[in-house]
């Protein structure tokens, strides 16, 4: 199998995207699963993932999600730090996600006001507040 020639922006591109995720309960994704999404090898995405634990821009992560219904083990994976989310790259595509979640569900017959959705203290797009309808 050939695989794909990838840059360091490639690795923070998908870190990114993960932690803004509203979707998503947790905010970290491991290795195999970076290199699967960027159709390359786990050795190259390693090798940005550990240039991006020296700068404190990345940190490995242990998520546990609950759910009443199964155990379901621990979730080990990297994810962006504060010195991470503290870029243009981020808050440009922080504020694209935060104007579709306003296009999406806070049109005239939306139960959402255009001010509820935010960023938590982590930075992380969430919805803080509902409106009064």
């Amino acid at each position: 199998m050939k695989y794909k020639k990838i840059k360091q922006d490639d690795v923070y591109n998908i870190l990114v995207n993960v932690a803004q995720d509203i979707m998503s309960p947790i905010d970290v994704i491991n290795i195999s699963n970076i290199a699967s999404l960027l159709k390359t090898s786990k050795y190259q995405v390693k090798k940005y993932i550990d240039i991006m634990v020296k700068d404190n821009m990345v940190e490995l992560k242990c998520e546990i999600i609950h759910d009443e219904y199964e155990v379901i083990p621990p979730y080990w994976g990297y994810r962006l730090t504060e010195k991470g989310k503290d870029t243009k790259q981020y808050k440009a595509k922080q504020k694209r996600h935060l104007e579709i979640i306003e296009e999406c569900f806070c049109g005239n017959n939306s139960h959402f006001d255009t001010k509820g959705w935010g960023t938590d203290e982590y930075g992380d797009i969430m919805y803080l507040e509902r409106s009064n309808y």
